[in-house]
């Protein structure tokens, strides 16, 4: 029984162990510098205030907060539609971002449904663009755009992650 014990400890250990990566990265003086897990993380964020018809001396916000992390081409993160008298959307991604154009598949919750949609955004020094439009369902179930030539774009503002 001591040795079945001693063999499954062990096995948990090896099993928990970290595995990490280590990426090289070049200064301008060419000197190579070793750097653990290489990931940027960047934020954005759009609240539009408006008065409500009801009480025109409220004001009241929505909001769209788009994070991610980048590591190489690779990239995830979060999407939430938060607007102020209605349901929330909220969106967990993966993708791959290549010279500021991103597509990537997100898993969605909104109005209590969960259902898995395309997502496309642009990302420039300081805005995001996220692609809006009607989408349709593939055979896989995947909600697709209908027509990227009839999408819209939310912009949002580059704000500081903390």
């Amino acid at each position: 029984m001591k040795k079945i014990i001693i063999c499954l400890s062990a096995l948990s250990l090896v099993a928990c162990k970290d595995k990490e990566q280590n990426e090289t990265i070049s200064d301008s003086s060419n000197n190579s510098v070793t750097s653990e897990n290489v990931t940027e993380k960047h934020c954005f964020l759009q609240v539009s205030p408006y008065s409500p018809e009801y009480n025109k001396d409220r004001v009241v916000a929505d909001s769209i907060v788009f994070e991610y992390e980048k590591k190489g081409d690779s990239v995830y993160g979060i999407l939430s539609w938060l607007p102020y008298e209605k349901d929330t959307k909220r969106s967990t991604f993966r993708g791959v971002l290549k010279d500021g154009k991103g597509t990537a598949i997100a898993e969605t919750m909104a109005e209590g449904m969960d259902y898995t949609e395309e997502l496309h955004f642009t990302v420039e020094d300081n805005s995001a663009k996220i692609t809006y439009g009607a989408m349709q369902q593939d055979k896989e179930g995947i909600w697709r755009y209908e027509d990227e030539s009839k999408t819209s774009e939310q912009v949002l503002e580059k704000v500081d992650c903390n």
